[in-house]
């Protein structure tokens, strides 16, 4: 083959095989993951869409599938009920996944040179905004290897979900998300859930990047996860932590007024931080498409299983205004949860509203779209009794009854929290 001559992208015999396997095997449909435009042959796409109409319908044999073919008009375009038996005559049904292994990838081939040529040719448009397109076709990239063809029956997610809950009860846990390391918020949220984004909101200078940090350690401890740390230098979030763990004023690290014992526990600290599993930029120029970018590399390079920015707001996302760049910000992260499968934590603040009272989901800064599209919204406020005290109240759980609340104590002269009911 030369250079210029085009590959096939298709195999026949691949997709022949498994629509064989299909006839043969019915219950195989349910472990594969395809729909009927990954085949190339057109045939086999409408032969494909009768076994699964007639497989939903209760059951798939050759009498079944020539019927709904002759139904539809396309039994005799299809080579007529001949074809249908040759199809049968796959070497085994046993390799039905194999050969949808091979379908799938090739269908994975053809969508993608489609999407990058009209990538290319958005190029070329200068009318056409640059960062716009980057983001749709990183969004289209990542839901490419979907199936066609819309709903499935309801028993397919049936299995799953049961799957799911017997894995859970031959090994129990004490949460089913991410624990945080803070006992009082894993009992509230379960964990950070995977596929799912939580705002961490509140006014200025009450704690919540703090906050956010600590709960990133805590989460390091079990899964490994990335910082976007858009608000404050990586050295000044290090100093912070070494100073929760050491009890060594950040003060005492910038000056080196420090003693002995005070210099060995950092050196101590500093050996078991760098052992996290915690990926960080305090780059201040990223946009959610080159976030995604860089998570996609990172789930698939360490296994990344979280991750935090700090804070939405600071996202360089093109826009017209503010509004308009928070919705296409918490969007894009939310999607970005979903595609990838892991968990987000953004920092947010309040708008004008919300720094008097915090009553609804009304009071975020930015477009209203950032309250709905988060599936979970903490608000974090100072205690109006005491100023060590703040109150973490649960404005918004997707999966729960918004009534959580929990109480943590500022560490007097050091940069962490820890919950009143510890007694701290």
């Amino acid at each position: 083959m030369t250079m210029t001559e085009p590959r096939q992208l298709y195999d026949v015999e691949a997709e022949k095989n498994l629509l064989g396997s299909l006839l043969i095997n019915p219950s195989m449909i349910r472990k594969i993951r395809i729909g009927s435009q990954d085949y190339f042959i057109e045939r086999h796409q409408w032969i494909y869409a009768a076994i699964i109409k007639t497989y939903e319908n209760g059951g798939v044999d050759y009498a079944t599938i020539c019927a709904e073919l002759r139904k539809s008009g396309k039994l005799k375009e299809c080579g007529g009920e001949a074809y249908i038996t040759g199809l049968m005559l796959v070497p085994s049904s046993m390799h039905a996944q194999d050969y949808a292994e091979t379908v799938m990838e090739y269908s994975l081939r053809r969508k993608a040179i489609v999407l990058i040529a009209e990538f290319v040719r958005n190029c070329y448009d200068t009318g056409q905004d640059l960062e716009s397109s980057i983001s749709r076709m990183m969004t289209e990239i990542s839901t490419i290897s979907r199936p066609d063809g819309g709903a499935v029956h309801i028993s397919q997610f049936i299995e799953a979900a049961w799957d799911e809950i017997t894995d859970s009860y031959d090994n129990p846990r004490d949460f089913s998300g991410i624990p945080t390391g803070l006992k009082g918020w894993d009992e509230i949220t379960d964990g950070m859930q995977i596929g799912e984004t939580m705002i961490l909101a509140g006014l200025p200078g009450v704690g919540k990047s703090l906050l956010g940090m600590q709960l990133a350690w805590g989460m390091s401890k079990t899964s490994p996860g990335a910082v976007y740390q858009l608000e404050m230098s990586g050295k000044a979030t290090i100093r912070r932590e070494l100073s929760a763990k050491t009890k060594v004023p950040t003060r005492a690290m910038k000056t080196g007024r420090m003693n002995e014992n005070q210099y060995a526990s950092l050196l101590m600290a500093m050996e078991q931080l760098g052992k996290s599993e915690i990926w960080m930029s305090d780059n201040t120029n990223w946009t959610s498409t080159a976030i995604r970018s860089d998570l996609s590399r990172l789930v698939d390079q360490h296994k990344i299983k979280w991750f935090m920015v700090d804070y939405l707001g600071n996202i360089k996302d093109q826009a017209r205004d503010d509004i308009e760049r928070s919705a296409i910000a918490s969007r894009a992260l939310h999607d970005i949860c979903k595609d990838l499968q892991i968990s987000g934590l953004l920092i947010y603040s309040f708008n004008k509203g919300g720094m008097k009272e915090q009553s609804g989901l009304e009071n975020l800064s930015g477009s209203g779209k950032v309250a709905y599209d988060a599936d979970q919204v903490v608000y974090m406020t100072n205690h109006p009794e005491n100023e060590n005290e703040v109150v973490c109240k649960w404005k918004k759980m997707r999966d729960g009854d918004n009534s959580g609340y929990l109480n943590l104590i500022r560490v007097p002269g050091f940069p962490c929290f820890g919950e009143k009911a510890k007694g701290y």
